[in-house]
């Protein structure tokens, strides 16, 4: 990695206002990166305000500032982080203030919300239709550099005829788009936008945050922890169907295997609230052992330690990938998990197994193929340095 010149200020857009683990990486890899490339100031954003350093994240100014200050001073506009394409305002929103999500739950008045567009309205100036897709002549002074790193999305069918030609202006007028797996470049590719296919930017935590390093952060007992584990994790969206039955199947392979289960929440904010979904679990059996995490090097460690993650996180994955640790993704609904697996892993993991396919674990944890992936992973974690290098390259200096 080789230091480049400087550049203008880095502002980094993000979903990072947010207690969701993935959304949370995104700003301390990136910050690492460019730091080591450009003498450039990073600054980091997100829709409100947000200081969720407790956590270990980074914190936040709004929108709005991100708005004042590439007013003021033109710079490179960096989108990174998950399936940030499309969402609108209101979806967004929903995620950080629970009495906003509780006050358009009713059909009528979310409708009332996406007329008037008071979320938009609310948390910028009303000139960007889409939050993470931004035209960027119509963000701050027209005259700034806009790039999208490595991430994920494609537009709902019954979006489609709303936000079309704004989301194709948006990604023509971009500098660089880079995209993270084969669902979005094949998007990418229908609407005419040139993009690049890189893994997601998460992938190199383990050469930036190192188990020395990671030790260092811990609020953990590490005494407290079974010395053999499998991380288990899962949305409350998308928990078993059959809680109970999942309980069993899994009490019996994880015996088998002389491990034990730790259930661990990754995202905690509203539609995700794993904390919730896994204290569920934890009624049906007392040989699980929950842990509650204090911040994101709990949660980095403790499934990087792990003999196998399973759950529906993409980033819980994405972090053992990186680790070069086991992982079986769970629920084949889960869209980008099963895309992130078929465009990046399918040589040693094919993609997700179901909640009621619990029996195969044991075949999939005994059967894993280290030196595969480990190959694969040295590839992969290449492809997202050039990610940063190229994007570098093309900052307005």
């Amino acid at each position: 990695m080789s230091n480049l010149e400087n550049h203008k200020n880095i502002h980094f857009l993000s979903a990072s206002d947010r207690i969701n683990y993935g959304d949370l990486l995104f700003p301390l890899v990136s910050k690492a990166m460019f730091e080591s490339l450009s003498s450039a100031e990073f600054k980091n954003y997100g829709l409100v305000k947000s200081d969720l350093s407790a956590f270990g994240a980074m914190p936040t100014d709004s929108y709005k500032v991100l708005q004042q200050d590439l007013t003021k001073h033109e710079g490179n506009l960096v989108l990174g982080g998950g399936e940030m394409f499309f969402p609108s305002w209101q979806k967004l929103y929903a995620y950080i203030n629970p009495l906003y999500a509780k006050i358009n739950k009713p059909y009528k008045i979310m409708k009332i919300e996406e007329r008037l567009n008071i979320a938009r309205k609310m948390l910028s100036y009303g000139k960007v239709d889409l939050p993470f897709t931004p035209d960027i002549e119509k963000f701050g002074n027209g005259k700034s550099a806009l790039f999208f790193n490595s991430v994920g999305g494609v537009l709902p069918p019954e979006e489609s005829s709303r936000y079309l030609e704004v989301v194709k202006t948006a990604l023509g007028k971009a500098k660089h788009v880079s995209v993270r797996d084969n669902r979005s470049k094949s998007y990418m590719d229908r609407i005419g936008i040139d993009s690049t296919l890189v893994p997601d930017s998460a992938l190199i935590m383990s050469d930036l945050f190192p188990i020395t390093e990671l030790e260092k952060k811990l609020s953990l007992d590490l005494h407290e922890l079974p010395k053999s584990y499998a991380f288990i994790q899962f949305a409350i969206d998308k928990s078993p169907k059959d809680l109970k039955t999942f309980v069993e199947k899994l009490e019996i392979t994880l015996s088998r295997l002389g491990i034990t289960g730790l259930l661990c929440p990754i995202g905690i904010s509203a539609n995700h609230e794993d904390q919730v979904a896994l204290a569920e679990l934890k009624s049906y059996s007392k040989n699980f052992v929950m842990v509650e995490p204090k911040n994101l090097y709990d949660i980095m460690y403790l499934i990087a330690r792990s003999e196998v993650y399973m759950g529906t996180s993409l980033h819980g994955m994405i972090t053992a990938y990186s680790f070069n640790t086991r992982f079986i993704p769970l629920n084949t609904k889960v869209t980008k998990l099963m895309s992130y697996c078929d465009t990046w892993t399918k040589t040693f993991c094919a993609g997700c197994t179901d909640f009621e396919d619990v029996d195969n674990v044991e075949g999939l944890y005994n059967n894993w193929d280290f030196d595969a992936s480990k190959l694969a992973l040295g590839e992969q974690k290449q492809k997202v340095y050039d990610n940063y290098n190229k994007m570098v390259s093309n900052f307005i200096a």
